[in-house]
């Protein structure tokens, strides 16, 4: 009867940890945002907000080198066009059309009062002479071999406010354009820039970020021989550092996993023992995450990571039963015996990491 309790214990508790694993892999959500993690109120708060929203977090340049100038102004311009159908960025550039149709449209529409031609001086802006020269000019540049003037916005825009207003916006340092699309000084690599939807503390939003880029242009480029792409920015410098550190992690626990499986192996001679030593932690590591995804809906990895440091605290527990078991001894005997000094080891350590 005792055996038939024991083996009914041990099914439910296999059932149990089925359940466990299934809703880990199903329900919960780990998350790598650290913005619950810093403080809020005041300036605090306006520096997590220029982090997560600023676009010095959130924008990446790139630039193609190799191939020919036309190959990778082509690469370019469809490299531009697939990126922008991802839905993972706000904005994407690269000299040809800076500006949305929305945010043509937009402009288009307040264009008298974006112009900086039109201030103190708008009544002569507006004075039937100057709109006579307005109107000249406009045929003239439709008179012209390759006409700079658009003949469907000339009744809406005889005086080119909006063009104006454009001009105003494209002020200042530019990249030099050729082919119709942004390149270096030198010319030998075409330049974009795109800025992500992501927030800036979101390194897995943004790695998805810099993937879909590299799977872009990897689809773009197969056709072009020799063109690489240069990546720089916050996200991709973070990406990169994410993706390190997690292969570094990796490659230690590993490492450590195994070498503690070993000293036990050595110990006790005994691949039960290993497995009934393990079998505690991997038991509390499922209740844990669940518990923590159901109760807040997400599990970040700061705390998963943190919460992994204890492993070592809580390896002693099953290793402390072992070690004191008399020979001949049962279980239950010895864990009766050692409960007392268990017991304290545990309540001084849940003191100690709260």
């Amino acid at each position: 009867m005792r055996l038939k309790h024991r083996l009914a214990a041990l099914a439910v508790w296999l059932a149990a940890m089925l359940v466990f694993a299934w809703l880990v892999a199903t329900q919960v959500t780990v998350s790598t945002d650290l913005d619950a993690f810093m403080p809020a109120g005041g300036d605090a708060a306006e520096l997590l907000s220029e982090l997560r929203e600023g676009p010095a977090q959130r924008l990446i340049l790139m630039g193609i080198t190799g191939s020919t100038e036309q190959a990778r102004a082509a690469i370019s311009a469809e490299f531009a066009a697939r990126l922008s159908k991802t839905g993972l960025f706000t904005r994407v550039a690269n000299g040809e059309n800076l500006l949305d149709v929305d945010g043509q449209r937009l402009l288009f529409a307040h264009r008298y009062l974006l112009s900086p031609r039109i201030g103190a001086g708008a009544a002569d802006a507006y004075s039937p002479a100057s709109l006579r020269e307005a109107l000249k000019a406009r045929l003239q540049e439709l008179r012209s071999p390759v006409p700079v003037t658009d003949s469907s916005s000339l009744t809406a825009d005889p005086t080119r406010e909006f063009y104006a207003v454009l001009q105003g916006l494209s002020g200042g340092e530019q990249p030099d354009t050729r082919r119709g699309v942004w390149f270096s000084r030198d010319g030998a690599r075409a330049l974009l820039l795109v800025e992500t939807k992501a927030a800036g503390l979101d390194m897995d939003a943004q790695g998805k970020s810099v993937m879909a880029i590299e799977n872009a242009f990897a689809k773009v480029a197969g056709e072009y021989q020799g063109a690489r792409l240069a990546l720089s920015g916050a996200p991709v410098l973070a990406t990169a550092s994410q993706d390190t550190i997690r292969s570094t992690v990796t490659r230690l626990s590993t490492a450590a996993s195994a070498a503690t499986a070993l000293i036990l192996l050595l110990a006790y001679r005994s691949g039960l023992v290993l497995l009934l030593a393990f079998a505690p932690l991997a038991s509390a590591i499922l209740v844990a995450v669940v518990t923590a995804g159901l109760l807040f809906g997400v599990v970040f990895g700061i705390t998963l990571a943190f919460g992994m440091t204890l492993l070592g605290v809580a390896m002693d527990y099953p290793v402390h039963v072992f070690s004191h078991r008399r020979r001949d001894e049962a279980v239950d005997g010895t864990l009766r015996r050692v409960w007392p000094i268990l017991r304290l080891g545990v309540v001084s350590t849940a003191l100690g990491y709260t």
